[in-house]
């Protein structure tokens, strides 16, 4: 298909759901009224849109049982692979959770390996879980976003988006 941008899934509605539109508004309008997005609903598959910086995709995680998975870490990722969007690599980074989720999708590390791809995403457990301390200043948050410093250095990114909430759609690619 090559390379699109936003403004073409927009204008051609390859990646929205039909009829969100309303009636009388312009069908080549870039910003639509009310846009349906629907990521998973049977969209066909568009290419990443092209970056000259290597990009680095990540959030920071701590997961107690199976439904934190489920219902946070898991709809995370499904929802950012089906974006148009440059990952040269996706990192999870754990606090030392007591539940170690178990799908195709990810690599689950403890020490960074000399080379990592988009195919994979890989989620990077702390030996160690620090958490919050009794003032509550997160510990463990800072030393997992911190850390993807060091990632980003290692693997040569230059871009990188941390977000745990799947807030990116079509329309916000326009400014990225």
């Amino acid at each position: 298909m090559g390379e699109i941008s936003a403004v073409q899934i927009l204008r051609t509605g390859e990646n929205r759901i039909q009829g969100d539109i309303d009636q009388g508004e312009q069908a080549d309008n870039p910003w639509p009224r009310r846009p349906q997005y629907c990521p998973t609903g049977g969209a066909a598959k568009i290419e990443p849109m092209a970056s000259p910086l290597p990009t680095l995709l990540f959030c920071t995680a701590y997961m107690a049982e199976e439904s934190w998975w489920q219902g946070r870490y898991k709809p995370w990722i499904d929802h950012y692979q089906t974006l148009p969007l440059r990952r040269d690599a996706t990192f999870v980074l754990d606090d030392s959770s007591p539940y170690v989720p178990s799908d195709h999708r990810l690599a689950i590390l403890s020490d960074l390996p000399p080379k990592v791809g988009p195919e994979k995403i890989h989620l990077y457990r702390f030996a160690e879980h620090i958490g919050n301390d009794k003032r509550n200043r997160r510990r463990g948050w800072w030393r997992s976003f911190l850390f993807s410093l060091e990632i980003a250095r290692q693997y040569g990114s230059r871009s990188y988006m941390s977000s745990l909430t799947p807030i990116l759609l079509p329309r916000a690619l326009l400014i990225i």
